[in-house]
């Protein structure tokens, strides 16, 4: 059975009750942690790493609007709200659905068998070196071959991949997504923001506490920042070990 683990976001704490009280029939939920505004939340989410967030639009400082663009990989979003003019947006940014207050027993059913479905189709089997990966970007589809790909970085919800030819592709794949899908004796998480190819690192020089690192055919260097580096170093320690 999958599971899920829910953090709640409301600056009402009725609300939040209630709702983790209603969460309670469902023994695949477990709400882990709850919130009064976005500032806790942040703190809940680094260290409960929740499967979905129910969250509230209107809140005091940071709107629901305002956290869910703060975070570079955010887990699945339900909205929670009295106010449902905001519907059309909240989809806009990839939500998984949209509950209006006071929340129906027979819509919040709904809303979890969307969440799990959700779930089930984005755990996806890791990738072999030698597959194809479908990469859309700029309006359009193409298969690349998983061992061209030299450098990922993280750029919010999105991606930048680099090839063996130095080449740029932006997609619409965030890193946690990308970790979840590369074979990890090929593919090296060097910080949050930087997945690299270790079959085609070619050079390097260490500066003081950064490192230039060369990929593929690219003459121009990655520059790694110090817990890269450090990253880094060890891989190549554990190589020549």
């Amino acid at each position: 059975m999958t599971k899920l683990n829910a953090v709640i976001l409301d600056d009402e704490r009725l609300a939040r009750e209630n709702l983790k009280r209603m969460l309670a029939a469902y023994p695949q939920v477990e709400v882990v942690g709850m919130a009064r505004n976005a500032s806790e939340a942040r703190k809940r989410l680094q260290a409960k790493k929740p499967d979905v967030v129910f969250l509230d639009v209107h809140m005091p400082g940071e709107s629901g609007f305002d956290f869910l663009e703060s975070l570079e990989n955010p887990p699945h979003i339900v909205f929670v709200t009295a106010y449902d003019e905001y519907a059309i947006r909240a989809f806009e940014v990839n939500a998984v659905d949209y509950l209006l207050k006071p929340v129906e027993a027979a819509r919040l059913d709904v809303t979890i068998q969307r969440v799990l479905g959700r779930v089930t189709r984005e755990q996806p089997a890791e990738l072999k070196y030698s597959d194809l990966i479908l990469l859309d970007t700029n309006g359009r589809s193409m298969f690349v071959p998983l061992k061209s790909i030299t450098v990922i970085m993280s750029d919010g919800n999105y991606t930048d991949v680099m090839d063996v030819a130095g080449n740029c592709q932006t997609v619409r794949r965030s890193l946690a997504e990308w970790r979840a899908l590369l074979p990890e004796g090929d593919f090296v998480d060097l910080d949050r923001r930087t997945i690299i190819n270790r079959h085609h690192v070619r050079q390097w020089q260490a500066q003081q506490r950064e490192t230039d690192l060369f990929l593929g055919e690219n003459s121009h260097p990655l520059r790694l920042g110090r817990t890269a580096s450090e990253r880094f170093k060890k891989m190549v320690e554990g190589e020549n070990g």
